[in-house]
């Protein structure tokens, strides 16, 4: 049998090079889940390798869509990620039906029996065939996102529920940490780098010199920051006054990306701009905003998507700030 017989023969469509496409993939991975109590990761890898053999698709190159489609799968809320003696895991969550808007549905999750397709990164159908297809519960975009979870990593630090700070109070919370965290008396200029400028343009912390919003340690006050260690940089929240320079460091990388939204928002800048139905992030966006957008939208490059007003409305009301060009 020839690639293309059998890559129509499980349903399967392949890019320039010959290789399946990412939602391909995510699909063949939906409708295993849907059957099996469980997956682990070691075993879709196997199985895949095996049904897309006939393509003679390059090992690794393989093994990192199947893992970016297993990241995908889970960052839309179609599976659960676990940990095991046998390696990363995953589980479907419940089939359910959340209203994008008031014209458009997506179906998440999976249910044995269903009729829903398991095809393509996200299922999103017009509301009344949505509803005709699934009967799974309806709930709002907002409900599924659920709240922000900078307010979660301001309990994980001791602080207190705010509901109203926005990211800003976590930013706020890190830097007291940070006044009384690590000394930093002996850094090297070339092992610290500060997020103390402004802009569109984020910049890359492994520049040499400085690069967007990243520059050499510089001028007093509180910033997130990265510091390098023995094998990379660690993201880090740094206070700097006249009696030297001391840092907290952030191991979170979500909890971090929330802090450089707080730090750019308390600035009074944007973390994203929002005009003709496109999206684009200005700082590195948390997770939860990635899932908002990808569940609602369509990611086209770099921290952008295209998105509708519905969506933008929920990530403003989690923020407590509206975006440049709304």
């Amino acid at each position: 049998m020839t690639a293309s017989a059998w890559a129509q023969a499980i349903d399967a469509d392949l890019d320039e090079a010959g290789v399946p496409t990412l939602a391909t993939i995510v699909g063949h991975i939906r409708s295993a889940a849907s059957t099996e109590s469980y997956l682990l990761r070691s075993r879709i890898t196997r199985a895949l390798k095996e049904s897309y053999a006939p393509f003679h698709c390059d090992e690794a190159q393989l093994r990192t869509a199947i893992h970016q489609a297993c990241d995908v799968l889970v960052r839309i809320g179609d599976l659960t990620a676990f940990q095991s003696d046998g390696g990363p895991g995953y589980v479907a969550t419940p089939e359910r039906l959340v209203a994008i808007d008031e014209t458009e549905a997506a179906i998440l999750g999976t249910a044995a029996g269903s009729d829903a397709s398991t095809a393509g990164l996200v299922r999103r159908l017009p509301m009344e065939a949505a509803r005709a297809t699934v009967t799974a519960p309806l709930i709002s975009l907002t409900e599924e996102i659920g709240p922000p979870d900078w307010r979660l990593h301001i309990l994980d630090l001791g602080g207190q529920d705010d509901r109203v700070g926005g990211p800003g109070a976590l930013f706020t919370r890190l830097g007291g940490l940070a006044a009384g965290g690590e000394r930093l008396d002996r850094v090297e200029p070339d092992a610290l780098r500060v997020l103390s400028k402004r802009g569109p343009y984020f910049g890359r912390v492994q520049a040499g010199g400085s690069d967007g919003r990243w520059t050499a340690m510089a001028g007093e006050g509180v910033f997130c920051a990265q510091r390098r260690r023995l094998y990379g940089w660690q993201t880090c929240v740094v206070s700097i006054s006249q009696r030297g320079a001391t840092a907290v460091d952030v191991a979170d990388q979500d909890r971090w990306r929330w802090a450089v939204a707080g730090q750019t928002l308390l600035a009074g800048d944007p973390i994203f701009t929002w005009g003709e139905g496109q999206l684009q992030c200005l700082t590195p966006p948390p997770f939860q905003l990635q899932r908002l957008f990808d569940v609602a939208g369509d990611n086209i490059g770099p921290w952008k998507w295209t998105v509708g007003k519905a969506a933008v409305d929920v990530a403003v009301q989690m923020l407590g700030a509206r975006p440049s060009g709304f």
